[in-house]
């Protein structure tokens, strides 16, 4: 599971809380429907790895990923 956020929110000084908190929440949505807590991995990137090369706000790199192995 891995927490993403944008430039803005990084810039904010909540880059690693917020992006945590969101794939913590994912986290805890699967760990409710049945998946085993021991497969599950949380890493917060904060804004290092965009999907859209952006200086501020971008709605697009604020999201929680699943990262089946």
């Amino acid at each position: 599971m891995q927490g993403h956020d944008d430039a803005a929110e990084a810039a904010a000084g909540k880059a690693a809380s917020v992006s945590r908190a969101r794939a913590e929440a994912v986290a805890a949505s699967l760990r409710l429907n049945g998946l085993p807590t021991d497969v599950i991995t949380v890493v917060a990137f904060s804004a290092e790895r965009p999907l859209v090369v952006a200086s501020g706000a971008e709605p697009q790199n604020r999201r929680a990923e699943i990262i089946a192995r």
